[in-house]
């Protein structure tokens, strides 16, 4: 019998000690202060080069209509200076202060919407080789546009400083003179625009054509 009980207490012993050595495994993982791993969250696979190149496109196409509609309000700014130099300066020679102040005025806004052109134009996708170009070639026009402007500008701030009757006359000439160069260098601000927009290029052809504010091609009259 003592037989008996020393091997029953063995064995119960080695159960004891095997419990202790192999845990079930829901308790180990609580005691290790472990979970068992859950799906991790999704990630969203790679665009494939069909989606880049959409991407791609819709940026160039927006930006094209961003320069499309500043394009627009150029031509509405540029179409005002022709009836502010030939009809109301040349017939305003006893107002010399209401024709400098509409000159100016004229003058000011055609800079606002040029400034804003040269905004949209910088706005251009970084790695649009084609857009970068036409940049390089619309911005030599700007830089011509503000120096027409500045001499502009310059002229019409010397009509206020006229004290002979007679010196009022050519200083007015003057001032038409010089915002009709800056009305030229406008027109051909938007010329240029026209030429590296025009449907035959690239990428160029299909952005500006896609761009809904680009549609209307049909240049504003002038007054």
């Amino acid at each position: 019998m003592i037989g008996v009980a020393v091997v029953a207490l063995a064995l119960v012993g080695l159960v004891l000690y095997l419990g202790q050595r192999t845990p079930d495994p829901a308790t180990a993982a609580a005691s290790s202060g472990t979970s068992s791993p859950s799906p991790s969250a999704s990630t969203p696979p790679p665009l494939t080069p069909e989606q880049i190149r959409a991407i791609e496109r819709a940026e160039r196409i927006a930006w094209a209509g961003q320069v499309c509609r500043a394009r627009d309000r150029v031509k509405v700014a540029v179409a005002v200076l022709p009836g502010l130099a030939l009809e109301d300066v040349l017939s305003s020679v006893l107002a010399p202060d209401e024709a400098r102040q509409r000159l100016q005025s004229g003058l000011d806004d055609l800079t606002v919407e040029m400034d804003g052109l040269g905004r949209a134009l910088g706005r251009a996708p970084i790695n649009y080789v084609e857009a970068n170009d036409a940049i390089v070639q619309v911005s030599r026009d700007l830089q011509s546009f503000s120096t027409a402007r500045d001499a502009a500008s310059t002229s019409i701030g010397a009509i206020g400083n006229v004290r002979n009757p007679l010196e009022l006359l050519p200083a007015l000439q003057q001032a038409v003179t010089d915002v009709r160069a800056a009305y030229d260098s406008g027109q051909a601000v938007l010329t240029r625009l026209d030429e590296v927009s025009s449907p035959t290029r690239g990428e160029l052809k299909d952005a500006f054509r896609a761009a809904s504010p680009c549609r209307d091609r049909t240049p504003q009259a002038s007054s």
